[in-house]
């Protein structure tokens, strides 16, 4: 989650990952969940609405060191994170960047954040939930879609696949398609959805 890192040296940590994996790294961002994690680390656990809005203003701040060029720095002053000059070097060597993932069950927030800084969404309807769960998600998330897609024109693709998550493909192409372990084609194939701009 959010909560638990201060998001630039979270970029810092990402790059140095995406160095070392050659390239392999996503980073993947929630706004956090789980308060007894929060409780046994002595972390701060606000309420949901400001753990959403610091995972707004994280994603943001993140995707500006990201897309930075290597020899500028970045000013941020945000209400609940700053940055003075703040240089990330050596940066991605991912092209564009290291891909954005933010995860999230939120049917207002969490979707409009990815679209507004992400690259790619995950929606855990698994835990707790099941196909219902999925069905209503896959509903809300489908609306939010059509919405998206009007106002945000970096919005490529939409998978969903009934294996527990939901997937938005942002800025560029996927090679491959999700798979969907355990779930057969049948299925899978009904409930995959793929909206591109037109």
């Amino acid at each position: 989650g959010n909560t638990y890192r201060n998001p630039a040296l979270l970029a810092k940590m990402c790059s140095t990952l995406d160095h070392i994996t050659d390239g392999r790294m996503i980073l993947g961002l929630g706004a956090g969940w789980y308060d007894r994690e929060h409780e046994a680390y002595g972390w701060e656990f606000p309420s949901l609405r400001e753990r959403s809005d610091r995972l707004e203003e994280a994603v943001d701040l993140i995707r500006l060191l990201f897309t930075k060029a290597e020899d500028e720095y970045v000013d941020f002053n945000g209400q609940y994170y700053q940055l003075n000059e703040a240089p990330l070097n050596p940066g991605s060597t991912q092209n564009p960047h290291i891909p954005i993932l933010v995860g999230g069950n939120g049917e207002k927030r969490t979707l409009r954040t990815c679209a507004k800084s992400g690259d790619i969404f995950n929606l855990d309807f698994w835990h707790p939930g099941g196909v219902d769960v999925f069905k209503h998600k896959s509903e809300v998330s489908r609306g939010t879609v059509r919405v998206l897609m009007a106002i945000h024109r970096r919005l490529k693709r939409l998978y969903a696949c009934l294996s527990g998550c939901l997937i938005l493909m942002l800025n560029g192409k996927q090679k491959k398609k999700p798979q969907c372990p355990g779930i057969a084609g049948v299925l899978r194939m009904r409930y995959k959805i793929c909206l591109a701009p037109t």
